[in-house]
């Protein structure tokens, strides 16, 4: 992924999030058929769940990670159907994948 994939999950987050924070979790996880989308802030030790609410955003965020699994087809390539971001308020980030 690169650098503009990362941003357009940050604003996704950024954009949904209500009230104070510390870090933003984003969990993705890409199927055959469709795609799932959960997030959850915290601040403080508390967790609250975010609303995904920009759904042009989203949809192009959705579009983009297909984009991405589906240029990884190929003999030998595993292809990563799920992933975890997480976005501190100082704007530092790291991701996780799932593999097949």
């Amino acid at each position: 992924m690169d650098e503009d994939t990362y941003q357009l999950i940050a604003n996704v987050l950024t954009s949904s999030v209500v009230g104070q924070w510390e870090q933003i979790v984003l969990k993705a996880d890409l199927g055959e058929d469709g795609a799932g989308f959960e997030a959850e802030s915290y601040y403080r030790g508390r967790r609250r769940s975010v609303e995904l609410r920009h759904l042009n955003l989203l949809m192009d965020l959705l579009l983009e990670l297909r984009r991405i699994t589906e240029s990884m087809d190929g003999p030998g390539k595993g292809k990563w159907r799920s992933l975890m971001y997480r976005l501190q308020r100082n704007g530092e980030f790291d991701v996780e994948f799932g593999y097949d």
